[in-house]
């Protein structure tokens, strides 16, 4: 097993999940349904 592999996984999996928790806390306090709804609703989906 190739260390330096292992380590970019890790790395891109760390990442993932802080960007994940970052956009959790920035759309906490909104209403994510009526906000597709609306997206819907402009784009014609």
């Amino acid at each position: 097993m190739d260390s330096n592999k292992v380590v970019k996984r890790l790395e891109r999996e760390v990442l993932r999940e802080y960007n994940v928790k970052k956009l959790r806390g920035k759309f906490r306090g909104v209403n994510l349904e009526g906000l597709l709804e609306e997206v819907e609703d402009e784009w014609g989906i």
